[in-house]
């Protein structure tokens, strides 16, 4: 996918991808249960042909398509229960919880500490909150010149 949208890119043109790097998800205090609910979610997206860890993948496959990496941008959200990243999990987490149990991917006892550690952690001022890692990367396709010339300069080594 990535070389399809680099060959439709004009000289100069950008890609611009958002995506996970899903390292850094956290609860605190923290949360034997969230860790597992976690990893039942990364199982989930795996079971669906999906990749919780794109973004680390992308750099690579962008320069392979012949793009130039121009920016690499990491984002984590927090905060406490009345926060939007500490919501947003809220509504996620929960809710699907009970989708990874009836899949097999947590079990009811996982299932029923997350449920518990959360229902705490929503009624804790001070409980922090921390999300995925997403990442903002952008990479460019080089111009028709800087191509000839990075042709020319590898074929006489240069």
């Amino acid at each position: 996918m990535v070389r399809r949208l680099a060959e439709l890119l004009s000289p100069g043109g950008v890609l611009a991808v958002e995506d996970y790097q899903h390292e850094g998800i956290a609860l605190f205090p923290e949360s034997e249960g969230l860790r597992a609910a976690v990893r039942a979610t990364r199982a989930w997206y795996a079971s669906r042909g999906g990749d919780a860890f794109v973004a680390a993948r992308l750099p690579g496959w962008m320069r392979a398509a012949g793009l130039e990496i121009i920016d690499q941008t990491p984002h984590v959200l927090c905060g406490g229960p009345d926060s939007p990243a500490f919501r947003w999990a809220g509504a996620f987490f929960p809710h699907y919880s009970a989708a990874l149990e009836e899949q097999g991917l947590l079990s009811t006892a996982e299932r029923a500490r997350f449920l518990a550690e959360w229902a705490a952690a929503e009624a804790n001022p001070d409980a922090m909150f921390f999300s995925p890692m997403v990442v903002d990367l952008a990479a460019r396709r080089r111009s028709a010149e800087a191509s000839s010339a990075a042709a020319g300069g590898a074929s006489t080594g240069g």
